[in-house]
């Protein structure tokens, strides 16, 4: 969703991104220009813009009003799966299967920095709400933490035992948020790298975990079938949310 909630955007395997109006469902936009599967789509928090990933390795930056592509994101050599805006837009984060995450100037298109340090592919990049910090997760089972305004790696996160899929910050900061592979989420101290608690329950691999606004309780998501909410102090499984069936 766009912030005011008017707008909503979609990305699909038909190699477009849809722009839609949420109250109505009318499509206002269609976002042509990618060759490949578009895998990913998100707004800046002004609105104004898009920014999409695709598998065919360039991200795009599309003005919301006109549907016109803006910048092409070009320079990594394998698909880019995910793209997200800083908070304030000034930049835009890639991840790629080529083993690295880039930061973007999105007004220009160029790359500030490129992050390199993951052995395999990365699976997920995103800022802190300052935007002064990095994180990515990768299929090499490692989470980094990188300095935004030099590209440098300043910690690695070491303890799951598969492929990690996402890693986030909380809103504050202070706390970094994993789900795996191994069928479980960790939530780790941003400063020290410390696991603070591994929350165990689901029995198949956690595609997404996020925290929710004011960091209190954590909600996960997994091939088992279903998503789960925690007590991000205690790790304690708060309740089971099971009604899907596939």
């Amino acid at each position: 969703f766009s912030t005011d909630n008017e707008l909503a955007v979609t990305a699909s395997y038909d190699l477009t991104a849809r722009i839609w109006r949420a109250a109505t469902g009318w499509c206002l936009r269609t976002l042509k220009g990618h060759k490949g599967t578009v895998y990913s789509a998100a707004f800046s928090k002004d609105g104004a813009s898009v920014l999409t990933s695709s598998d065919d390795d360039t991200a795009r930056v599309w003005n919301v009003r006109t549907g016109r592509c803006t910048q092409t994101l070009r320079g990594h050599r394998d698909e880019i799966s995910s793209a997200v805006f800083s908070h304030d837009g000034a930049y835009a984060l890639t991840a790629s299967r080529d083993h690295t995450a880039m930061i973007w100037d999105a007004t220009t298109g160029t790359c500030v920095h490129k992050l390199q340090g993951h052995s395999k592919r990365v699976c997920s990049a995103s800022f802190s709400t300052d935007g002064a910090s990095v994180i990515t997760a990768s299929r090499d089972r490692m989470v980094k933490v990188w300095d935004a305004r030099t590209g440098t790696c300043i910690l690695t996160l070491e303890g799951h035992t598969e492929m990690v899929t996402s890693a986030v910050f909380s809103a504050n900061g202070a706390w970094i948020l994993t789900a795996s592979d191994d069928k479980t989420a960790r939530i780790w101290d941003a400063k020290s790298g410390i696991c603070s608690k591994t929350l165990r329950g689901h029995v198949d691999r956690i595609y997404s975990a996020v925290f929710s606004a004011e960091g209190a309780s954590v909600l996960t998501a997994s091939e088992d079938r279903t998503a789960r909410i925690w007590c991000s102090s205690s790790g304690e499984c708060i309740c089971t949310l099971d009604a899907h069936r596939d």
